[in-house]
């Protein structure tokens, strides 16, 4: 596998297949056991694992809000714009001065490095731009002209989706908690206000918040 391109496109196939990046980062430690695999046909690899492990995010999108496609377009954004910065910084950085360890051999440490390395030179380059790709991801998935203020009840509710997974649906039941009792708390603050003053105006606006 000589050519970067086809190693990115093989990786990123690979791991959308499998759906599982750490999966598809093991494989490539078994392989390197075996020897066959150098430094320099990893890397391409674990770029295009890196883009193809946006997949099952997109996938858990399919039927979620708006702020739900967002972040798996975020998250498919920042796993694109990383495996770009940087390919083109190593290998213009190889370009200038050949990198003599990419003709070797790569072990099982060299591959969690490499991909450690990887993942942390995206998150410090495009950490300055959270706010450009906020906006990036807004763009691609606009509003449907809905208030915000006014969040439609799919929005506040426990999805079927979250279900397999405990960790994230106990993570959603206390905060659809919190912000219904937050509601109530305000529902009776209001209205122990308007027993208190006998004030009709607030008793109205109480039965209408609850």
């Amino acid at each position: 596998m000589s050519h970067p391109l086809l190693g990115f496109l093989v990786g990123a196939v690979f791991t959308a297949i499998i759906q599982s990046s750490a999966a598809a980062v093991g494989i490539l430690q078994a392989l390197s056991l075996t020897g066959t695999l150098s430094a320099g046909e990893t890397f391409p690899l674990l770029l295009g694992i890196g883009v193809g492990g946006a997949l099952p995010v997109l996938l858990g999108a399919l039927g979620a809000n708006r702020n739900g496609v967002r972040t798996a377009v975020a998250h498919l954004l920042i796993d694109i714009l990383g495996a770009v910065i940087c390919g083109a910084g190593f290998y213009a950085l190889n370009a200038v001065h050949p990198f003599a360890f990419l003709g070797g051999s790569i072990s099982i440490v060299g591959v969690a490095a490499m991909n450690t390395a990887f993942r942390l030179v995206t998150v410090v380059a495009l950490a300055p731009f959270i706010g450009l790709l906020e906006k990036l991801t807004n763009l691609f998935v606009r509003d449907a002209g809905q208030p915000a203020a006014e969040a439609p009840e799919n929005e506040i509710r426990l999805e079927e989706r979250f279900i397999r997974y405990p960790a994230l649906a106990l993570e959603r039941c206390w905060a659809i908690t919190a912000r219904r009792a937050s509601g109530r708390c305000g529902t009776w603050s209001a209205s122990w206000t308007a027993m208190r003053t006998r004030s009709a105006p607030i008793c109205c606006a109480s039965r209408r918040r609850s």
